[in-house]
C-alpha cells in the first residue's frame, strides 16, 4: 500500500501537466494555417447577340449621319449651281445690254473683295445681281479695258551725238538710225480701284507694286580706236559713238497715284547690251575709217543697271491706264532721270586712266503727239498706236572725260495685244 501511493503522486503530476503541454502545439497549427479566401465572382456572360445588336445599332447610326452630311453637301451644291447658273444667265444679258462704261463699271465692282460671294467665281452686286467674273473680265478684254499683261512694239528712227569740242565724235556727223523694241509691264499689284452709285469708278492713293522691262535694238554708247588705211587721225583712240546693239532689261516699280490722270514712279532695271557688230567701217570724207571697241575687258555683252525717279500724266484716268496697260506703257508725257552703272565703260585696259568713268547721270522726256487730243475721263478703248517724240541722254556722274551722249528719237507704235484680242464692237 505504501508502495502504490509513492506512485500515484508522480502519475497525478504527469497527467496534470500533460494538457498544458499539448496546447501550444495546438495554437501553433491554428497559426500555420492558410486563412480563407471568398470565392471569385464570375463574369457575367453576355450572350451573343446583345453584342450583334449593338453593333448593328451603332453601324445604323453612322449610316444615317453620312447620309446626312451627303444630302446636305449635295443640297449646298445644287443650290451653288443654281446660283451660277443664275450669274451665269445674268452677266449675259446684263453686259449685252450695256455700253462700255457700264462694262468697266462691271468689271470694277466684280473685283472687288467685299463682293466675293460662298459660290467660286461669282461675284454679288448690290444692284445688278450675281455676276461671273470670269466672264465679266473676259468681255473686258476683248473690248480693251483690261489686260493682265501689256506690251507694245516700238518702231524708232533715232538721231545721236556723243561728242564734244576736247573729246570728239567717231563720225563727224549726226548718226542715224532705225530701230525697234518691245515695251512691256505687268498687272499693279496691291491697287485698288473703288466704285459709287452711279457706275463712278475712283482709285485708293497708295503705293502698288509691278514689274516690266524692253527686248530689241537700241543705239548704246561706246568708245572706239579709229584706224584709217588712206588718213591720219589726230585722235584715234577711245573715241564716242553709238553702235547698234540687241539690248534687254527687267527691273520692280513702286507705283504711286498723284491724281486721276498722274503717277509717281520709283523703278530699278538690269540688263545688258549686245553688240551687233563689233568692227565698223563708214565715210569720213573721201577716207574710210574702220572703229573697234576699246580693250578695256569688256566683251561683245555688257551689263548695266540703273535706278531713278519717273513721273508721267495719262492720257486716261490712272484706274483704265492700270487695266488697258497700253495708256501706262504710252503715257501723255513722261520724264524721268536717275543713276546709271554702265560696265562697258569699266576703267581697265585703255581705260585705265579713265576714273568712274561707269558712272552716269540719266535724263528723259517724251511727248505723245497723238494723246494730246485723247485726254479724257472717258472709257475708251485702248488705242491701237501713237506717234511719240523723245530724247534719253546720260553724262558722267564725276568724271566728264566722256562726253553726254544724246539719242533722239521719233517712234511709231502698235499696242501688241490688239493683235491676239479681237474686239466685241461695244462703243
Amino acid at each position: 500500500m505504501e508502495n502504490l501511493l509513492r506512485y500515484v503522486g508522480p502519475i497525478l503530476l504527469v497527467m496534470s501537466v500533460l494538457p498544458f503541454a499539448s496546447a501550444p502545439r495546438q495554437l501553433l497549427a491554428q497559426d500555420t494555417q492558410q486563412p480563407a479566401t471568398a470565392p471569385q465572382a464570375q463574369p457575367t456572360q453576355v450572350q451573343p447577340s446583345d453584342n450583334q445588336a449593338k453593333a448593328e445599332a451603332a453601324k445604323a447610326a453612322a449610316q444615317a449621319r453620312a447620309e446626312a452630311a451627303k444630302a446636305a453637301a449635295q443640297a449646298r451644291a445644287e443650290a451653288a449651281k443654281a446660283l451660277f447658273n443664275e450669274a451665269k444667265t445674268n452677266t449675259s444679258v446684263t453686259l449685252s445690254g450695256s455700253n462700255l462704261a457700264r462694262k468697266y463699271y462691271f468689271l470694277q465692282i466684280a473685283r472687288e473683295k467685299d463682293n466675293k460671294s460662298k459660290v467660286p467665281g461669282v461675284a454679288n452686286t448690290s444692284d445688278d445681281g450675281p455676276l461671273v467674273i470670269k466672264d465679266v473680265v473676259q468681255d473686258a478684254t476683248a473690248d480693251q479695258v483690261y489686260e493682265p499683261f501689256g506690251a507694245v512694239f516700238d518702231l524708232l528712227g533715232s538721231f545721236n551725238d556723243a561728242g564734244n569740242g576736247a573729246y570728239p565724235s567717231a563720225q563727224s556727223g549726226i548718226q542715224t538710225e532705225v530701230l525697234g523694241r518691245v515695251d512691256w509691264e505687268s498687272e499693279h499689284y496691291g491697287y485698288e480701284n473703288t466704285t459709287t452709285a452711279g457706275a463712278e469708278v475712283g482709285y485708293v492713293r497708295k503705293v502698288d507694286f509691278s514689274f516690266g522691262g524692253t527686248i530689241g535694238l537700241y543705239p548704246a554708247l561706246v568708245l572706239e580706236n579709229l584706224t584709217s588705211t588712206t588718213a591720219t587721225i589726230s585722235q584715234p583712240s577711245a573715241r564716242p559713238m553709238f553702235q547698234d546693239a540687241f539690248q534687254w532689261q527687267i527691273g520692280p516699280r513702286l507705283n504711286y497715284p498723284l491724281f486721276s490722270h498722274g503717277e509717281a514712279t520709283f523703278f530699278v532695271n538690269f540688263g545688258q547690251n549686245f553688240l551687233i557688230d563689233q568692227v565698223t567701217s563708214f565715210k569720213q570724207g573721201d577716207n574710210t575709217v574702220t572703229a573697234t571697241p576699246v580693250s578695256n575687258g569688256v566683251g561683245r555683252t555688257a551689263g548695266f543697271a540703273e535706278a531713278g525717279f519717273e513721273a508721267k500724266i495719262l492720257s486716261s484716268t490712272i484706274w483704265q491706264a492700270h487695266d488697258n496697260k497700253y495708256d501706262n506703257l504710252r503715257p501723255l508725257f513722261l520724264i524721268a532721270t536717275g543713276f546709271r552703272k554702265d560696265t562697258r565703260l569699266s576703267g581697265a585696259g585703255d581705260l585705265a586712266g579713265y576714273k568712274n568713268a561707269q558712272d552716269r547721270l540719266f535724263f528723259r522726256f517724251s511727248i505723245n503727239l497723238t494723246k494730246i487730243i485723247a485726254y479724257s475721263d472717258d472709257v475708251k478703248k485702248a488705242a491701237p498706236g501713237s506717234i511719240r517724240f523723245g530724247v534719253d541722254m546720260d553724262r558722267g556722274l564725276i568724271s566728264q572725260r566722256i562726253p553726254t551722249a544724246t539719242r533722239f528719237f521719233v517712234s511709231a507704235d502698235f499696242n501688241i495685244m490688239q493683235v491676239f484680242k479681237p474686239s466685241t464692237g461695244s462703243k
